[in-house]
């Protein structure tokens, strides 16, 4: 047998493997899209995460999904949050939003492996960007307790509308 050229044909097979990977990766639609962990001991009613996006191109028209990653210590089917959003011009606007993680019979929605269950819930559909520059995004969990049990990540997704 010859190992030089068995070992060539493995190398161009793994080569090939990692490029697929590569591009199966790729998301040529999402211009943002991070989380923040929550403390274990819960998320604080001052606890804020934060999230500053780039926006070079005013004409895309993009959509704007919250992330929430929740474990079977969340003891409600809804979270409430304010989402500040601070643009390049330094103008803010503050949203509440409320988001549904459970179905009225209890079934946690999203998708979940175990105790986690993640939801990426639309809130903007065909938002567009007035200014280019930097905008901060700012969630907060809004739900009357001091202390919120049970939501272990929480961030932003934002893709461009197809």
């Amino acid at each position: 047998m010859n190992l030089k050229k068995t070992t060539s044909h493995c190398s161009s097979i793994g080569l090939l493997f990692a490029v697929l990977l590569t591009l199966m990766a790729c998301d040529t639609n999402q211009l943002y899209d991070q989380s923040a962990g929550i403390h274990a001991d819960g998320w604080h009613k001052d606890s804020v995460a934060v999230f500053e996006v780039n926006v070079t191109d005013t004409t895309i028209l993009y959509n704007f999904y919250i992330n929430v990653r929740n474990n079977d210590d969340y003891a409600f089917r809804n979270l409430y949050l304010f989402l500040t959003t601070r643009m390049p011009n330094n103008n803010r606007t503050r949203d509440t939003l409320e988001l549904i993680l459970a179905d009225p019979q209890g079934n946690w929605l999203g998708k979940g492996f175990g105790a986690l269950h993640d939801n990426q819930i639309l809130v903007r559909r065909n938002l567009s960007f007035p200014l280019a520059g930097s905008y901060t995004f700012s969630l907060q969990q809004a739900m009357r307790q001091d202390v919120l049990k049970g939501i272990t990540d929480a961030g932003i997704r934002i893709e461009q509308s197809r």
